[in-house]
């Protein structure tokens, strides 16, 4: 865990010409992505010293960041009891976390305690995905689900390009205005693809297609790009249905 943490860090802070309020900026998403996938608090008590500067001013600025569970510089540890399923960390007597039965698999930890309707990962999707020639990494697969046409459908961690990464950076807070939390994005984008009908496209031509979904009662737009090995791209709400 200290070396994912660490290199999640340095990743955020990467490239020659990034400014510091950019660097911020990924390391905030970046934080909150560890602590939906992981369902732990961002452990920054297990950085290593120039990682640990770049955490701090978020640390800071937010009064003390209630996920790090006060592993701030300086802070003690402080043990954060687990919410549900199977005890999965333990705390030894460094300070340092350890998983006697489990492997950091964002998909699995994500899905943990699910009910049917929540984004999951199934095994037998990610089998067809193999016979079919999908290119894809398992561990960082955090659902998957199967479109009416039978086609095999999954979202990855990615990054700010494609995948949960890019649509949390760039579309984050317009789902949260039509009440869906970053930690039921996946679970919406899954429902939309399975249960949704294409109303339209966003963009020129047959770009992004626009799905009708019911969420929190209400018929909503949600425009997601599928690539043509399942793999979702990017998505964003794209209006109320009137």
């Amino acid at each position: 865990m200290r070396n994912a943490a660490n290199s999640m860090v340095k990743s955020a802070s990467q490239g020659v010409s990034v400014k510091a309020e950019e660097v911020q900026s990924r390391l905030r998403v970046s934080m909150a992505l560890w602590e939906l996938l992981t369902v732990m608090p961002f452990p920054i008590h297990l950085l290593d010293d120039e990682n640990r500067k770049l955490v701090n001013p978020i640390v800071d600025a937010s009064g003390g960041n209630p996920a790090s569970g006060g592993y701030a510089e300086g802070g003690g540890v402080i043990t954060t009891p687990h919410t549900g399923g199977t005890q999965l960390d333990g705390v030894q007597k460094d300070g340092a976390y350890v998983t006697p039965e489990h492997k950091l698999n964002p998909g699995v930890m994500y899905s943990e305690g699910n009910s049917a309707k929540e984004a999951t990962v199934d095994s037998s999707h990610l089998n067809e995905m193999r016979k079919n020639g999908v290119k894809f990494s398992a561990e960082k697969v955090i659902a998957t689900t199967q479109a009416p046409d039978g086609k095999v459908i999954f979202l990855e961690v990615g990054n700010s390009k494609a995948g949960l990464q890019h649509v949390v950076e760039r579309h984050a807070g317009e789902f949260e205005s039509i009440g869906v939390a970053e930690n039921q994005i996946p679970k919406i984008l899954m429902q939309a693809v399975t249960e949704g009908k294409v109303v339209g496209y966003q963009g020129k031509d047959a770009g992004r297609a626009i799905y009708e979904t019911v969420i929190n009662g209400q018929r909503q737009k949600i425009a997601i790009t599928v690539s043509d090995n399942g793999f979702i791209v990017g998505a964003n709400p794209a209006g109320r249905v009137k």
